[in-house]
Protein backbone atom coordinates (compact mmCIF):
# COMPACT_ATOMS: atom_id res chain seq x y z
CA UNK A 1 0.00 0.00 0.00
CA UNK A 2 2.88 2.96 -0.85
CA UNK A 3 2.55 5.01 -3.94
CA UNK A 4 0.56 7.61 -4.36
CA UNK A 5 -3.36 7.33 -5.51
CA UNK A 6 -5.63 9.98 -7.20
CA UNK A 7 -9.60 10.37 -6.80
CA UNK A 8 -11.18 12.85 -9.34
CA UNK A 9 -14.32 13.30 -9.73
CA UNK A 10 -17.94 15.46 -9.21
CA UNK A 11 -20.88 15.78 -7.11
CA UNK A 12 -24.20 16.94 -7.96
CA UNK A 13 -26.73 17.46 -5.28
CA UNK A 14 -30.54 18.37 -5.27
CA UNK A 15 -32.45 18.98 -2.20
CA UNK A 16 -36.03 21.41 -1.51
CA UNK A 17 -39.55 21.53 -2.30
CA UNK A 18 -41.28 21.33 -5.14
CA UNK A 19 -44.73 22.01 -2.89
CA UNK A 20 -45.57 22.53 0.32
CA UNK A 21 -46.37 18.77 0.90
CA UNK A 22 -43.45 17.05 -1.60
CA UNK A 23 -40.00 17.16 -1.14
CA UNK A 24 -37.09 15.48 -2.21
CA UNK A 25 -32.83 15.12 -2.09
CA UNK A 26 -30.41 13.33 -4.19
CA UNK A 27 -27.54 13.47 -6.34
CA UNK A 28 -25.01 12.19 -8.71
CA UNK A 29 -21.55 11.24 -8.30
CA UNK A 30 -19.36 10.66 -10.76
CA UNK A 31 -15.24 9.37 -10.50
CA UNK A 32 -12.16 8.33 -11.93
CA UNK A 33 -9.52 6.71 -10.04
CA UNK A 34 -6.23 5.65 -10.81
CA UNK A 35 -2.80 4.43 -9.06
CA UNK A 36 -0.24 7.30 -9.90
CA UNK A 37 2.67 5.47 -8.25
CA UNK A 38 3.34 2.01 -6.59
CA UNK A 39 6.41 -0.09 -5.70
CA UNK A 40 4.75 -2.35 -8.19
CA UNK A 41 4.82 -0.91 -12.10
CA UNK A 42 2.10 -3.15 -13.05
CA UNK A 43 -0.23 -1.11 -10.58
CA UNK A 44 0.43 1.60 -12.42
CA UNK A 45 -2.88 3.54 -14.45
CA UNK A 46 -5.24 0.90 -13.28
CA UNK A 47 -8.22 2.01 -11.28
CA UNK A 48 -9.48 0.99 -7.58
CA UNK A 49 -11.27 -2.06 -6.73
CA UNK A 50 -14.66 -1.66 -5.74
CA UNK A 51 -15.18 2.19 -6.58
CA UNK A 52 -18.52 2.55 -8.82
CA UNK A 53 -17.81 5.23 -11.09
CA UNK A 54 -21.19 6.31 -10.92
CA UNK A 55 -23.88 6.14 -8.37
CA UNK A 56 -26.80 7.92 -7.58
CA UNK A 57 -29.10 8.32 -5.16
CA UNK A 58 -32.82 10.27 -5.44
CA UNK A 59 -35.37 10.02 -2.22
CA UNK A 60 -38.96 11.80 -2.17
CA UNK A 61 -40.71 12.30 0.45
CA UNK A 62 -44.64 13.25 0.19
CA UNK A 63 -46.86 14.41 3.51
CA UNK A 64 -50.37 13.35 2.08
CA UNK A 65 -51.91 15.25 5.44
CA UNK A 66 -51.22 15.91 8.69
CA UNK A 67 -50.63 12.52 9.92
CA UNK A 68 -49.76 10.74 7.10
CA UNK A 69 -46.53 10.44 4.58
CA UNK A 70 -45.12 8.22 2.08
CA UNK A 71 -41.59 7.91 0.34
CA UNK A 72 -38.98 6.23 -1.43
CA UNK A 73 -35.88 6.10 -2.36
CA UNK A 74 -34.09 5.03 -6.14
CA UNK A 75 -30.33 3.97 -5.67
CA UNK A 76 -27.87 3.28 -8.78
CA UNK A 77 -24.31 2.13 -8.64
CA UNK A 78 -22.37 1.41 -11.77
CA UNK A 79 -20.56 -1.70 -12.17
CA UNK A 80 -17.27 -2.01 -10.08
CA UNK A 81 -14.18 -3.92 -10.52
CA UNK A 82 -12.64 -6.15 -7.67
CA UNK A 83 -9.37 -6.32 -6.22
CA UNK A 84 -7.18 -5.80 -3.10
CA UNK A 85 -4.61 -2.75 -3.79
CA UNK A 86 -5.86 -2.14 -7.72
CA UNK A 87 -8.78 -2.74 -9.58
CA UNK A 88 -8.61 -6.91 -11.27
CA UNK A 89 -10.66 -8.28 -14.41
CA UNK A 90 -13.54 -9.56 -12.87
CA UNK A 91 -16.41 -6.91 -12.60
CA UNK A 92 -19.31 -6.89 -10.19
CA UNK A 93 -22.37 -5.81 -11.94
CA UNK A 94 -24.49 -2.32 -12.09
CA UNK A 95 -27.32 -2.07 -10.15
CA UNK A 96 -30.62 -0.61 -8.75
CA UNK A 97 -32.35 -0.38 -5.30
CA UNK A 98 -35.66 0.57 -4.50
CA UNK A 99 -36.80 1.39 -0.54
CA UNK A 100 -40.10 2.53 0.51
CA UNK A 101 -41.23 4.79 4.00
CA UNK A 102 -43.59 5.96 5.05
CA UNK A 103 -45.06 7.18 9.17
CA UNK A 104 -48.36 7.75 10.72
CA UNK A 105 -48.50 10.26 13.96
CA UNK A 106 -50.83 8.38 15.82
CA UNK A 107 -51.28 11.11 18.55
CA UNK A 108 -49.34 13.95 19.65
CA UNK A 109 -46.68 12.25 20.96
CA UNK A 110 -46.99 8.73 18.96
CA UNK A 111 -45.67 7.90 15.50
CA UNK A 112 -46.07 4.22 14.19
CA UNK A 113 -43.08 4.47 10.81
CA UNK A 114 -42.01 1.89 8.61
CA UNK A 115 -38.88 1.03 5.70
CA UNK A 116 -39.04 -1.40 3.08
CA UNK A 117 -35.74 -2.18 2.10
CA UNK A 118 -34.41 -3.42 -1.37
CA UNK A 119 -38.46 -3.57 -2.11
CA UNK A 120 -37.33 -6.06 -5.57
CA UNK A 121 -35.54 -8.14 -2.87
CA UNK A 122 -32.73 -7.44 -6.04
CA UNK A 123 -29.18 -9.47 -5.66
CA UNK A 124 -26.29 -7.54 -6.03
CA UNK A 125 -22.91 -7.67 -4.30
CA UNK A 126 -21.21 -4.93 -1.92
CA UNK A 127 -17.67 -5.59 -2.47
CA UNK A 128 -15.38 -8.19 -4.37
CA UNK A 129 -11.74 -9.13 -3.00
CA UNK A 130 -8.78 -11.07 -4.59
CA UNK A 131 -6.37 -12.24 -2.29
CA UNK A 132 -5.56 -16.18 -1.47
CA UNK A 133 -9.16 -17.02 -1.92
CA UNK A 134 -11.18 -14.31 -3.48
CA UNK A 135 -14.51 -13.67 -2.40
CA UNK A 136 -17.83 -11.48 -2.53
CA UNK A 137 -20.02 -9.95 0.04
CA UNK A 138 -23.73 -10.00 -1.14
CA UNK A 139 -25.93 -7.78 0.07
CA UNK A 140 -28.96 -8.14 2.14
CA UNK A 141 -32.33 -9.25 0.51
CA UNK A 142 -35.33 -7.08 1.44
CA UNK A 143 -36.02 -6.43 4.77
CA UNK A 144 -39.18 -4.58 6.47
CA UNK A 145 -38.78 -2.37 9.83
CA UNK A 146 -41.76 -0.79 11.85
CA UNK A 147 -40.79 1.52 14.72
CA UNK A 148 -42.84 2.92 17.23
CA UNK A 149 -41.38 6.71 18.42
CA UNK A 150 -42.83 7.95 21.68
CA UNK A 151 -42.27 11.23 22.98
CA UNK A 152 -41.93 12.19 26.17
Amino acid sequence: NDGEQRVRGVEILVAGNITDQWSVFGGITLLDTEVLASGQPSQIGQPFPNVSETSFTLTSRYQINDRLNVGGTAIYNSERFGGTITAGTTELPDYWRFDLFGGYQLTETVEVSFNVLNLTDEVYYDALYRSGTPFTYIAPGRSVQVRIDYDF
